[in-house]
């Protein structure tokens, strides 16, 4: 494991802590009797969803060994969890049962879903929302179906804007009150972010499993890496849990995991660097399996290990956070270094700045014969917010 510099014990301790995800946690007792903050422990714990791994850390076992206020905020903690945990399971369990009485397959990304897939239990991953992927031609019925369960939307009911609304909204998110928001994915990530997954194919290897007395359509092990790292990437690696996601992903399905489908997936898709910076910081942060041949050919992209470099970067506030001084195109740089071909970067910029997006629609509502001055509008408003925003803000 390479050691990842922090400036303070805090800091350090729940870097260990994440390494859970991988069924070790070394160094742990040393480390306990120089945290002194715990309120800032779970506040870290929280901001980079690993407050389960935490309390599953702080067992009774070690109550002795920290301060009583320490153990009360991780009776806290789990309460919170167990008590959002079991509402979000029960959600999830409803919509699915909604989409098959409907026959509308889909699939569930994240959320207890996830954290079952990946450690077995719902209880051991942190989530906000539950999302679903469902395929483009059904995404209409899907709508109808949360409308008559009593979610809202801002879909518009106009058919003509409707289609531009599919073509540029990646998700549709619907609210209810009391509840969990859901989103409806049609694709993994945006158009601009060029991924574009045979969604085809693979809606007809998904795998069936048995989850809560029901089965469950999942994503097989190759998909869900890439399509993990390809998130990752895009978020520029700034929560922990997301390393640890993909830490335990290849902990799980270390026997079963086929690194030529990999290959297979990533390559059509200019994905490769992705998948090499997120197995690249699961191992070298978290110790996490990888084959010999696989861990020679990541460390071989020099890109990709400047990139995990960057992330990992003591500088930075946190050990894992944003690679760059903060800013409005730093995110977009680091998703154009993690493409190894020349035309994606093209047409991500190009998309970027040319192709309007949910915000302009948003933003400036416009009849269908006036739809093509988005276009322009797109142009105007991201070359102001880039051109005036661009620049790192200077640290007082």
């Amino acid at each position: 494991m390479r050691c990842v510099a922090s400036d303070s014990a805090e800091k350090e301790f729940l870097f260990h802590v994440a390494r859970v995800a991988v069924g070790t946690a070394p160094f742990m007792c040393e480390l306990l009797p120089r945290v002194r903050d715990w309120e800032h422990v779970f506040r870290l714990a929280s901001q980079h969803a690993v407050t389960p791994l935490l309390c599953q850390v702080l067992s009774p076992r070690v109550a002795g060994k920290i301060p009583a206020g320490a153990m009360t905020l991780r009776r806290v903690a789990s309460r919170r969890l167990f008590l959002r945990n079991s509402q979000s399971l029960a959600v999830l369990m409803d919509i699915l049962d909604l989409f098959e009485r409907n026959e509308i397959p889909v699939t569930p990304l994240k959320g207890p879903s996830l954290a079952f897939q990946l450690y077995g239990e719902s209880d051991l991953r942190a989530s906000v929302d539950l999302d679903f992927l469902v395929r483009a031609e059904d995404v209409l019925r899907a709508r109808d179906v949360l409308l008559s369960r009593g979610y809202q939307t801002d879909f518009p009911t106009e058919p003509s804007q409707q289609a531009v609304y599919l073509r540029v909204r990646h998700d549709l998110r619907f609210t209810r009150e009391g509840t969990f928001p859901v989103d409806l994915h049609q694709t993994f990530l945006p158009a601009f972010n060029r991924f574009a997954y045979d969604y085809g194919a693979l809606w007809a290897r998904l795998r069936r499993v048995r989850f809560n007395d029901r089965n469950m359509l999942v994503i097989p092990p190759e998909d869900l890496l890439l399509v993990l790292c390809a998130h990752g990437t895009k978020h520029v690696w700034g929560r922990l849990g997301w390393i640890c996601d993909i830490a335990r992903l290849l902990v799980r399905f270390r026997e079963e995991i086929s690194w030529s489908r990999v290959d297979e997936l990533a390559t059509p898709l200019g994905a490769q660097r992705m998948v090499s910076l997120g197995v690249l910081l699961a191992h070298d942060l978290l110790d996490a399996p990888l084959p010999e041949a696989i861990l020679t050919r990541v460390q071989n992209d020099k890109i990709a290990v400047r990139l995990a470099s960057r992330v990992s970067d003591p500088r930075n506030p946190w050990p894992l956070g944003v690679p760059w001084p903060i800013s409005v195109l730093g995110p977009h740089l680091f998703f154009l270094r993690a493409r190894e071909r020349f035309r994606d970067r093209a047409a991500y910029c190009a998309r970027l700045i040319f192709f309007p997006t949910e915000r302009d629609h948003a933003a400036f509502s416009l009849p269908p014969v006036l739809s093509g001055l988005y276009y322009p509008l797109h142009t105007l408003r991201v070359t102001t917010k880039f051109g005036l925003a661009s620049f790192p803000r200077s640290r007082a």
